[in-house]
């Protein structure tokens, strides 16, 4: 018994330390396990006390100890060397390549992944960098890119070392990546320098393949919100989301007699509160026979504008605004504008896309019964079973606004998107009421002649998107749940981007888990007490009798 007080007097410093340790992490006043290890390890500090473990140790024990004490602690020394390299070298090359966070923040988006299925030639990739010194970030990125595809190759270009061929390309901006296709089949080029992520990447390929920006119009001049508006109504967030698809925005006036340009791939009207004069209408009308596509935004208490344009394509804009039930804090149910939206339709741009969007003030968009022949009409987006639309829209935003489901609201679920698809024909064009002084009636109405081209032009297909409400993606709304997604996700159909219909990168978040108080301590419990002093009691006990022997 003498010769083993020592290692009493150190099991019972360890039970002592570790309930102390137990006391002040979990907080117990009382607690059993906190008292028996302080209670244990105080009588076996007084046991080793009594029995003299307190006296001077011979000097060939001490010289003994001492040895050992060193070779312990070369062995942990080279133990945590040979972890360090090897988490260095799982960090370095990764060979596995495992993703193990929950939203798969280290793979590759499926939008990137089918943009990078699509590119017709092999990319070449030039990261100018001074000093050939490429961030871990990016250079992170490029591999996965490179690892997904045989198509994309990329190199470090230092252009202080090469000045020739930065000054060949363009690039006066460090960290600068240059697209290119790499046998040079193609004369084609682009590259990005600031804000260098996934999607960037995604975008510069995209304009690789297809040669350049795509050009989008937006009608304006009839009291719509400012698309370079930064303030909550303004629509500045929703011009950079959509040049961050590589589509160039312009806005366009049309009261002047203008036509759509030639070279637009796309017109977008947003809840104009002014009426269009006939002659805008006429001109986006002759835009949409062409065959072109458009993304046609309304609100409840706006113009007619596109309720007009939409009712000949077999869409029904309702004179409505649709009311939810909503669940306040504190306050039980109530009756709101903001419908959430969980229920999609079947359709391209819903397709694997089961995120929530919230809109505000949104009026019904549904198929008419009957439709043009050889169109496709298809309703994208559904309000709930408590929802309703209410036909008494003034009541809605009167001083004292009220509600009630009336017989004559329609109940819901209802639709508020729907997208067309088909060819485009409209009645004759509409007559300007100021010219009719002038003209007569029957020159003014008369419609032109159309020649074989003309009559070719109106079998053109066009995609129109249709969706009754326009702020929800205001700067205010757009990043609330996934209203920027189901924007985009229109806008690429419209375009033919349908690779572009997918959720977007999302950055890395915290993962979390509900944890009770009593469930936290448990686990703290086990986890940082027990089992650490478990493997120390039954590690000093091994080496002691080893040292005995």
């Amino acid at each position: 018994m003498n010769r083993n007080i020592h290692l009493v007097g150190v099991l019972g410093l360890i039970l002592f330390v570790f309930g102390l340790l137990t006391y002040f992490m979990v907080s117990y006043d009382e607690y059993f396990f906190m008292q028996i290890h302080i209670g244990l390890g105080l009588l076996l500090m007084v046991v080793f006390v009594v029995r003299g473990g307190l006296r001077p140790v011979g000097a060939a024990a001490v010289q003994r100890a001492a040895g050992f004490g060193i070779g312990l602690t070369l062995y942990t020394i080279l133990f945590l060397g040979v972890l360090a390299l090897v988490n260095l070298g799982v960090y370095r090359y990764d060979p596995l390549h495992l993703d193990t966070t929950e939203q798969n923040v280290y793979t590759l988006a499926p939008q990137s992944r089918s943009v990078l299925r699509r590119l017709p030639q092999p990319v070449l990739v030039r990261v100018f960098a001074v000093g050939g010194a490429v961030k871990p970030e990016l250079e992170s990125l490029l591999k996965r890119f490179s690892r997904d595809s045989a198509q994309f190759r990329w190199e470090v270009v230092d252009p202080e070392q090469e000045p020739n061929l930065a000054e060949k390309f363009g690039v006066n901006e460090r960290d600068t990546l240059h697209f290119s296709f790499a046998d040079g089949g193609l004369e084609r080029a682009t590259k990005i320098s600031r804000d260098v992520d996934e999607q960037a990447i995604t975008n510069a390929l995209l304009k690789l393949s297809r040669g350049g920006r795509k050009k989008l119009y937006w009608v304006s001049g009839h009291g719509e919100s400012d698309l370079d508006n930064p303030a909550e109504a303004g629509y500045l967030f929703l011009k950079e989301a959509i040049e961050g698809e590589n589509v160039e925005v312009s806005k366009l006036s049309l009261a002047g007699g203008n036509q759509v340009p030639e070279d637009a791939a796309a017109l977008l009207l947003m809840a104009p509160r002014r009426p269009l004069l006939p002659k805008e209408r006429n001109a986006i009308r002759e835009y949409l026979e062409r065959g072109g596509s458009a993304m046609l935004l309304t609100e409840p208490n706006t113009s007619d504008d596109v309720q007009r344009l939409a009712a000949p394509l077999g869409i029904a804009v309702g004179n409505d605004v649709v009311l939810d039930q909503e669940v306040r804090l504190l306050e039980g149910k109530s009756v709101g504008v903001r419908p959430m939206i969980s229920d999609y339709g079947e359709h391209p741009i819903t397709d694997g896309f089961v995120q929530g969007t919230i809109f505000s003030t949104v009026r019904t968009v549904q198929a008419a019964p009957v439709q043009p022949t050889g169109s496709h009409v298809a309703e994208l987006a559904f309000t709930s079973v408590s929802s309703w639309a209410e036909k008494q829209v003034a009541l809605v935003f009167s001083e004292q606004p009220a509600a009630a489901l009336d017989p004559e609201d329609t109940r819901g679920p209802v639709a508020i998107a729907a997208a067309f698809d088909g060819p485009v024909q409209y009645p004759d064009r509409e007559v300007d009421e100021a010219v009719l002084e002038l003209v007569p009636r029957e020159e003014a109405g008369a419609t032109p002649q159309e020649s074989p081209s003309a009559k070719q032009q109106q079998q053109a297909t066009s995609r129109i998107v249709v969706v009754g409400d326009a702020d929800f993606v205001a700067n205010v709304n757009i990043r609330q749940l996934f209203n920027r997604d189901f924007f985009l996700n229109c806008l690429n159909w419209i375009l033919g981007e349908e690779e572009g219909v997918t959720i977007r990168a999302r950055s890395l978040r915290c993962s979390t888990d509900g944890l009770t108080v009593e469930e936290f301590r448990s686990m703290f419990l086990v986890a940082g007490v027990l089992l650490p002093e478990l493997v120390l009691l039954w590690g000093i006990t091994t080496w002691w009798r080893r040292r005995r022997v």
